[in-house]
């Protein structure tokens, strides 16, 4: 028992080191800063674009027999299916835009950019809507995009991520990366509602947008 309980504490004290070193070693922790800007980022413009779909979907001539609140939630329902039907796809889909691109970390450093860019656009277009209706389907389609290079990232941060460290720590590195997703979300959302409440929609996801471009340097991983 007590070869057993030394051995536990042994290997516990390594798994300790290994993840303290994880914060250490800068490629480990610049991966988990892209992977955690852009899905936090995510978190908080969907918080806005997806009012916009909601209310596209619903003006939409389809289902006129059902009334209210039904019709709101069938519609709404299916149109998120066939967006997280494309996800999905997106997703399985990675390795070959990795492939595309070049190689893995060219391809976190080019999805990083272009989430930065697409809500940027989707600042601008919804701003545009108020005079030119079409461009919040401009948006929602840019929406829907981001949802697209979102679950194409998710593969690629989780393989590189796993490069950078130690197996024995994965599973805390990927908590670690959760943690500071939520973080970034929290940090982000006061002031990007501030910019809403005071310049409107379209101009708080501008804002966002530059703001992830901003935070390039410190998020872009290191390439080969």
């Amino acid at each position: 028992i007590e070869r057993k309980i030394s051995s536990m504490k042994g290997q516990l004290s390594e798994t300790i080191k290994k993840f303290a070193g994880m914060f250490k070693n800068k490629d480990a922790l610049r991966g988990i800063i892209n992977s955690s800007l852009f899905d936090g980022s995510f978190e908080v413009s969907s918080n806005y674009l997806q009012p916009i779909l909601k209310s596209f979907a619903i003006s939409l001539p389809i289902m006129l027999f059902l009334t209210g609140q039904e019709r709101i939630a069938v519609v709404v329902g299916i149109a998120y299916f066939f967006i997280y039907l494309l996800t999905s796809f997106a997703s399985s889909n990675a390795k070959k835009v990795m492939d595309k691109i070049g190689n893995l970390p060219s391809a976190i450093n080019a999805t990083f950019i272009g989430g930065a860019m697409i809500i940027l656009l989707s600042g601008v277009f919804v701003t545009m809507k108020e005079r030119y209706d079409y461009f919040a389907l401009l948006a929602i389609v840019l929406f829907v995009s981001l949802y697209v290079l979102k679950n194409i990232r998710r593969p690629m941060n989780v393989g590189y991520i796993s490069e950078q460290i130690s197996h024995r720590t994965m599973a805390s590195g990927l908590s670690v990366e959760s943690l500071m997703k939520t973080f970034v979300a929290a940090l982000l959302a006061p002031p990007i509602g501030w910019v809403a409440d005071v310049y409107g929609v379209g101009a708080a996801l501008a804002v966002l947008g530059v703001i992830m471009a901003l935070f390039y340097s410190i998020a872009k991983v290191r390439t080969a």
